[in-house]
């Protein structure tokens, strides 16, 4: 890593890999060889840099795996992206927002008959979610983890009402992930030509374990 230094009290630290390590269940990255460490901010015997001053620092960090242990699910894509393209109100049979069309799904996790993504491998996910409401009605739409509330869109008007909201969550094998219709009344808006409501997820980085090469 390195730590851009200031004119008066310069602080700088490069450091680097002399052998290979393993993270199987995550951890501090210990870059045991110093070859400048001006300012005595970083440790060494931790991997921490603490800042001896303030300031503002750019950090930069590289690290090559090693061949064939980034994890099995290393190379699996898993993304989704489901709209609608039609207005939906039934919530006589479930309050789980049902997308009609799917754009990709990547991995096969997302299921279109119930809304639901299903995790198949575990690691950090970004989701967003896009909803317009009939004109004159209400939207009112949650999304939820393993039946566990996490956040919310909300509108009402007298034309039509617009929301957004998206959430990073660190999901286990077989956890599931969904956008809940909160009230009965909430009115969907969506059309084959205007699409404005739309359900995304995507992997942005697996926990299986890391292994980093270093020489």
């Amino acid at each position: 890593m390195h730590i851009d230094q200031g004119a008066s009290n310069p602080v700088a630290v490069t450091a680097g890999l002399t052998h290979d390590i393993s993270l199987p269940h995550g951890g501090t990255v210990v870059f045991n060889k110093v070859f400048t460490n001006l300012g005595n901010g970083y440790d060494s015997s931790t991997g921490y840099f603490e800042a001896p001053i303030d300031g503002t620092f750019l950090i930069h960090y590289f690290a090559r795996s090693l061949p064939g242990h980034v994890g099995h699910h290393a190379n699996q894509i898993q993304a989704f992206s489901a709209v609608l393209t039609k207005n939906q109100n039934d919530g006589r049979h479930t309050t789980k927002v049902v997308w009609d069309k799917l754009y990709s799904n990547h991995g096969g996790n997302f299921n279109m008959s119930t809304g639901i993504f299903t995790a198949s491998v575990p690691g950090v996910y970004i989701f967003s979610y896009h909803a317009l409401s009939q004109e004159g009605e209400q939207m009112w739409l949650e999304l939820y983890h393993n039946y566990v509330y996490v956040n919310s869109l909300y509108g009402k008007g007298h034309l039509f009402s617009y929301g957004s909201n998206a959430a990073v969550l660190k999901l286990a094998y077989r956890d599931i992930v969904y956008i809940d219709m909160k009230d009965y009344s909430t009115r969907l808006f969506g059309a084959a030509n205007e699409i404005y409501g739309s359900f995304t997820g995507y992997l942005l980085v697996p926990m299986d374990g890391t292994s980093i090469a270093g020489r």
